[in-house]
């Protein structure tokens, strides 16, 4: 019963594929978008974008884009359900390589960085997650789960240690240490499937945020390896998360299969601070933004809508009706030019002044 539901919920999220079509302007765009998120302080600009390029390669939905640096060169990395990792040149825009070893659709990727060298990691329906050493081409296969793993993030500690969490269908979050490649400790909260996992630190306490199937948000304190706080966040499901600072507090957004963004401050009285509604379906992805100082939310919903937010004023900006399939992953970045890449079903597209 459970396995015939969640099948259902992903073709809910996938859309179905529709015509390509022009992109259509509903709500009036109010001057340039300068993107960045709690990794970038130092924002994008996105003034006037217009599409770069289309990255092709992938034979089934991307879930997952990110974008890193290596011995200055810039490169966006992707994951699918074709089972592949993908790694791009943005110089040239091309595919440099494709990571090969998982068995089960990929689901989520982080980047992160141990002494100077770099890492991918990834997750998927095969229950594993691979470590990849992007310098030294080796990798390392972490198994512990018992079902696909949905949600990966990156939680630094005050120590200076880095540890991996990893959500999944089994309702559990898995802590690895990153040094040794090895579980520290698992995190049972959840009843139903985790969907997503996001990490930050307030003061010396490092957060994890998950979200999942069971509606709820759970906050970790990631010192004592312990529930902080836990909330039904939602009527239906918790798909995406992502954490961010305004004038010193600390927010987490919610994206869900209910169609709304619900924003939470951290010790707030009057959670959530916020609900935005207008997309069509579900929220797959989300991303923090700003414009001059303004902060601002892109989000991308599984019919295809692109909707950017002023969160001082929480106003709808603009919304572009454009993509013939479901957005499935959004990120910004900074390589010469800004950039906003968008993953929806096969492609990556890359928009740019």
């Amino acid at each position: 019963e459970e396995e015939k539901k969640e099948e259902e919920e992903k073709m809910e999220r996938e859309g179905k594929k529709k015509k390509t079509r022009k992109p259509r302007i509903t709500a009036p765009q109010t001057g340039p978008l300068t993107a960045g998120d709690s990794d970038n302080t130092d924002g994008l600009r996105l003034a006037k974008v217009t599409r770069r390029a289309i990255l092709k390669g992938h034979t089934s939905s991307v879930r997952g884009i990110l974008y890193y640096e290596r011995e200055g060169k810039g490169y966006v990395a992707s994951c699918s359900y074709d089972k592949n990792v993908k790694i791009w040149d943005i110089e040239t825009r091309r595919e440099m390589t494709t990571l090969k070893g998982h068995t089960g659709c990929v689901n989520a990727l982080v980047h992160y960085k141990i002494g100077g060298t770099s890492f991918l990691a990834t997750g998927a329906n095969d229950q594993c997650i691979i470590l990849w050493d992007l310098d030294n081409r080796r990798t390392k296969r972490l198994t512990g789960h018992t079902s696909d793993v949905r949600a990966l993030a990156v939680v630094n500690m005050p120590n200076g240690e880095g540890y991996l969490a990893s959500g999944s269908a089994d309702n559990s979050i898995i802590i690895w240490d990153l040094r040794t490649m090895t579980p520290k400790t698992t995190l049972n909260a959840h009843i139903s499937y985790v969907y997503a996992l996001t990490a930050f630190t307030c003061g010396r306490t490092p957060i994890l945020a998950s979200g999942g199937n069971d509606n709820k948000i759970i906050l970790w304190d990631m010192n004592k390896m312990e529930i902080f706080t836990s909330f039904t966040a939602h009527p239906r499901y918790v798909w995406s998360l992502i954490n961010f600072q305004i004038d010193g507090k600390y927010y987490i957004a919610s994206g869900s299969a209910d169609k709304t963004i619900k924003l939470w401050q951290l010790g707030s009285k009057h959670n959530p601070v916020q609900t935005f509604e207008g997309h069509t379906g579900v929220v797959n992805a989300l991303r923090f933004f700003m414009q001059d100082g303004v902060p601002l939310l892109v989000s991308g919903d599984s019919n295809g809508l692109l909707q950017f937010r002023d969160l001082n004023e929480n106003r709808l900006l603009t919304s572009v009706e454009y993509h013939p399939s479901a957005i499935t992953g959004l990120t910004t970045f900074v390589n010469e030019k800004s950039y906003l890449a968008i993953g929806h079903y096969s492609e990556i597209e890359l928009w740019s002044e």
